[in-house]
C-alpha cells in the first residue's frame, strides 16, 4: 500500500534536446511515478476565485485552465525517476504551454508541476544541443484592473 506522502512528486530538472522536427524533453522527479504531459498551443485561461467577506466578493486566488489540450504519456513503462516525452512534430515559431501530472503505483498523484511555456525557434538558426534554460515557468500578467475582475 502506498502512503499519502509517497503519492507526491516534484520535478527536479527538465532537459530538452532539439531534433529536426521538434524536441525530446526529459523530466527528472524525486520519487518514482508515471507522468503525463498536458500541452496546448492556446494561452491558458485565468479564472479569479472569490469568496464573500462582509457581503462583498474578495479575490482568494487564481485557477488556470487549458483549452484544446492534448495529453502525452511518458515513453518509459511503469513508475520511473526519468520521464521522456517526444514532442514531434512541433511547428517552427509555435509556442506551447504545458504541465506534468501523473500516478504513483497506479494511484492518481495529487501533485502537478508548474505551467511551462516553450517557443520553438526556426530550425535553420537553432543549433542541435541540449538547452535547459529556454523552458520558462508561465506566470501571466493581469490585464484587467482589480475592480473590473468582479461582476456585481
Amino acid at each position: 500500500m502506498t502512503t499519502e506522502q509517497l503519492l507526491h512528486f516534484a520535478i527536479l530538472d527538465i532537459v530538452q534536446t532539439l531534433t529536426a522536427t521538434g524536441y525530446h524533453i526529459v523530466v527528472y522527479t524525486n520519487n518514482p511515478c508515471h507522468l503525463f504531459m498536458r500541452w496546448t498551443n492556446v494561452i491558458p485561461q485565468i479564472h479569479i476565485l472569490t469568496k464573500i467577506e462582509r457581503g462583498a466578493p474578495v479575490a482568494k486566488g487564481t485557477r488556470y485552465c487549458f483549452v484544446a489540450y492534448k495529453d502525452n504519456e511518458q515513453e518509459e513503462a511503469g513508475d520511473t525517476l526519468e520521464h521522456t516525452f517526444i514532442k514531434e512534430p512541433w511547428a517552427v515559431c509555435e509556442t506551447r504551454w504545458f504541465y506534468f501530472f501523473g500516478t504513483v503505483n497506479g494511484v492518481d498523484s495529487p501533485s502537478e508541476s508548474a505551467i511551462f511555456k516553450k517557443h520553438r525557434l526556426g530550425a535553420p538558426l537553432e543549433p542541435l544541443f541540449e538547452d535547459q534554460y529556454t523552458i520558462t515557468p508561465y506566470w501571466p500578467p493581469f490585464t484587467k484592473k482589480f475592480e473590473d475582475m468582479f461582476t456585481w
